[in-house]
């Protein structure tokens, strides 16, 4: 997803732009988000998810990312939503970057952000990937190959 921005004003502008997702790997949240595990990936900084206990595709590797350098982000629902939060208004766009948070027990999600400068006049793009491979080592080269940012 490629998301552009355009200041149109005389002054620069600073903001984050945020993309998050419900992690389910299977068939349903509720039943698999105790198994669900989030790390970030070392080579890359994306944030990366599996479901080992899955029936039928254990191996199985989520990824989320945004092609920029600047970038936060976490692997848990409570912390990007809130406490008792919602997707309407979650707490974690409130605060100045997401922590970072990923292991396993968490209710999972996926939240990525990149802060962004735009001079007076100008436009910027943000690029965000999600996707999968087979296993993590596929999810991994995906990542590579799809790493030019905009």
């Amino acid at each position: 997803i490629d998301v552009s921005i355009t200041n149109h004003s005389d002054r620069v502008r600073r903001l984050l732009v945020t993309y998050a997702v419900e992690l389910a790997l299977d068939v349903d949240r509720v039943e698999s988000q105790l198994h669900i595990e989030t790390q970030i990936d070392s080579e890359s900084g994306a944030l990366i998810a599996r479901n080992s206990y899955h029936n039928s595709r254990p191996e199985l590797a989520v990824f989320l990312q945004v092609l920029a350098a600047e970038r936060s982000l976490t692997g848990s629902r409570k912390s990007f939503l809130g406490r008792n939060g919602t997707w309407q208004m979650p707490v974690g766009l409130l605060a100045d970057q997401l922590d970072n948070q990923v292991g396993a027990g968490l209710d999972p999600c996926g939240a990525i952000q990149s802060r962004l400068t735009i001079d007076p006049n100008s436009q910027q793009t943000v690029r965000f990937l999600l996707g999968f491979g087979e296993d993590l080592a596929h999810a991994l080269r995906l990542l590579q190959k799809f790493r030019i940012p905009c």
